[in-house]
């Protein structure tokens, strides 16, 4: 079972996935929306200068939300391995107290 400060992890590491697929969808939709501005209007600028900006932000946004994943992951993946080591060498120290009995 998890401890709270344990279960911390794994709750960022949904947030910023989610955060990430929101990220992807609001870039999909912000390109749509650029395109289609640009197909139907004759003066792009003044068009798509906001959808742009956002678009822009949301380009951003995704590879930030990526980098964050994996260092949660990575430290995550530490976390997991030194508690197999230590119940690695707490296991062996029990093994070497029972042979000195």
């Amino acid at each position: 079972m998890l401890r709270a400060g344990e279960a911390r992890a794994p709750l960022v590491l949904s947030v910023v996935s989610d955060l990430l697929i929101a990220a992807t969808v609001a870039q999909m939709v912000l390109l749509d929306e650029v395109v289609t501005r640009v197909l139907q209007s004759g003066d792009v600028l003044k068009c798509v200068g906001r959808p742009l900006v956002l678009l822009l932000g949301a380009m951003l946004a995704r590879p930030t939300f990526v980098w964050l994943r994996e260092v949660v992951a990575l430290r995550d993946a530490e976390r997991a391995k030194r508690r197999v080591r230590e119940r690695l060498l707490i296991g062996k120290h029990a093994e070497e107290r029972t042979r000195l009995q």
